[in-house]
């Protein structure tokens, strides 16, 4: 989600999920990636997922996350911490 859009995700599962990096682009987030929007989820699981730079549940940038009543298990990602990431300005 980029720029200032809004998503609301609740009672979802997100299982092995690949945010796929090339030359030109490193992705971010395996399930949900949240570039500068606003996001809510809420009593969902994530399962498994993978991003080869951040986030490998949810990464969050710049942006608003909340996450309630939701299990993050066995996340990967290549470059720091696993389950989800937040970069603030």
């Amino acid at each position: 989600m980029n720029a200032s859009g809004t998503a609301t995700v609740s009672n979802s599962t997100f299982t092995n999920n690949v945010a796929q990096s090339n030359l030109f682009h490193t992705s971010n987030g395996g399930a949900i990636d949240n570039e500068s929007g606003t996001l809510t989820v809420s009593n969902s699981t994530f399962t498994g997922n993978f991003a080869f730079n951040l986030g490998g549940g949810i990464e969050n940038s710049f942006g608003t996350a909340t996450v309630t009543g939701s299990t993050l298990t066995a996340m990967t990602e290549k470059r720091t911490a696993a389950g989800s990431t937040t970069t603030a300005r």
